[in-house]
C-alpha cells in the first residue's frame, strides 16, 4: 500500500535537510576521498551517527503531538498528490503486490527462474511508478513549502533536546560525501 511507504517520511527528509552557513564551510574544507584503510571506521561512524539521529528523531516525534499532526499533514498531501499524478498506482500495487508475493514464492519453490525474472520486472515497474510519483509530488512547491516547515519544526524540537545536534548532522553529511567519493558514488 502507497500510505505505508511514507511512515518513514520524517527520517528520510531529515536527512536531505540544508545545513547551516558554519556547517557549511566544514562540508566545504572536509577532504574528499577517505583513505581505504579508514572506509570501515568511517562507515561504523556514519552507522552510529545515523542511528544516534534516528533515536532522537523517534523521541521527539513520540513526545509531540503537533509534529505527528504536521507529519500527517505533509504524508497526507503528498499521498493525495501521488494519487493525482498516478490515478491508477494505489490500485495497481493493492491488487498486484500480494499476488506478485505469491507467485514469486511458487516459482522460487518450483526453480523457475523465468517466472521469478517476469515478477521481479512487475515488482521494479510497480515500485518505479511510485517513485516517480512521489518525487514529483515533494517537489510541488505547497507540499515542498510544508515538508521545508516540518522538516525545521522537527530540527527546532531535536536541537531543543540535543543541543549538539547541528553538529552531529553536519558530521553525518560530510561523512556521507567522503564516503561517497570514497566508495565510487561521486
Amino acid at each position: 500500500m502507497i500510505r505505508s511507504s511514507f511512515a518513514p517520511l520524517a527520517a528520510a527528509l531529515l536527512l536531505f535537510a540544508p545545513i547551516d552557513s558554519g556547517v557549511a564551510a566544514q562540508v566545504e574544507a572536509a577532504p574528499a576521498m577517505i583513505p581505504q584503510d579508514s572506509v570501515q571506521i568511517a562507515l561504523a561512524r556514519f552507522q552510529s551517527l545515523q542511528q544516534e539521529l534516528t533515536t532522537l528523531q523517534q523521541e521527539v516525534m513520540n513526545a509531540s503531538p503537533q509534529l505527528q499532526e504536521q507529519q500527517a499533514e505533509v504524508s497526507g498531501a503528498v499521498e493525495s498528490a501521488v494519487s493525482e499524478i498516478d490515478p491508477s498506482l494505489q490500485a495497481d500495487m493493492e491488487a498486484r503486490m500480494p499476488v506478485i508475493q505469491q507467485e514469486a514464492q511458487a516459482a522460487q519453490a518450483a526453480g523457475d527462474t523465468t517466472a521469478l525474472v517476469a515478477l521481479e520486472q512487475e515488482f521494479m515497474t510497480l515500485r518505479s511508478r511510485a517513485e516517480t510519483a512521489q518525487q514529483e509530488a515533494v517537489e510541488r512547491p505547497a507540499i515542498a513549502a510544508q515538508i521545508e516547515a516540518f522538516e525545521e519544526a522537527l530540527r527546532t524540537e531535536m536541537a531543543t533536546r540535543d543541543p549538539e545536534v547541528e553538529s552531529t548532522l553536519a558530521e553525518l553529511e560530510v561523512l556521507a560525501g567522503r564516503l561517497d567519493a570514497t566508495l565510487g558514488g561521486g
